[in-house]
């Protein structure tokens, strides 16, 4: 298998660390604060408040993305295994990346960027080492490819 192949099928993993930084990393820094307005079909309740049909609602993704009762008690930490633990129906409700409901399957360009911001992590961290210093703790460099 050529390495470009082999790349490739790396980057579509969802169960690879390095997806897991990416997607740690834009669930605390999301692109977007919140979510475009979407109208409810039928009435709601949503969050205890009674919500009537045709009502915009928006979501507040920076929040959504540090609920503790999806991500823990410390769901403001960067901790990027913890998408491991998380099955895809978990993230459902509880991680906004590129919209939510509908909108998530509006944007076009997610499947790209979520290509772009791999590769762009892959280059950076192929290119620079890190070392600790003299009296400083062995640093453990854990995000690469390892061949199947």
């Amino acid at each position: 298998m050529d390495t470009n192949t082999h790349t490739g099928k790396y980057l579509s993993k969802q169960d690879t660390l390095l997806n897991y930084t990416v997607m740690g990393a834009m669930r605390l820094s999301s692109a977007f604060a919140f979510s475009l307005p979407e109208c409810t079909a039928v009435p709601k309740e949503i969050g205890g408040y009674r919500v009537p049909a045709r009502c915009p609602v928006v979501i507040d993704a920076k929040r959504l993305n540090a609920d503790p009762a999806t991500w823990g008690k410390d769901s403001d930490t960067y901790r990027p295994e913890r998408f491991r633990d998380i099955p895809p129906s978990g993230l459902r409700y509880g991680f906004m990346w590129f919209g939510v409901g509908v909108a998530s399957g509006r944007c076009l360009g997610k499947h790209l960027a979520d290509t772009v911001f791999k590769l762009t992590l892959m280059a950076v961290l192929e290119r620079y080492s890190r070392h600790s210093g003299q009296d400083g703790p062995e640093i453990e460099l854990r995000y690469i490819i390892q061949k199947e």
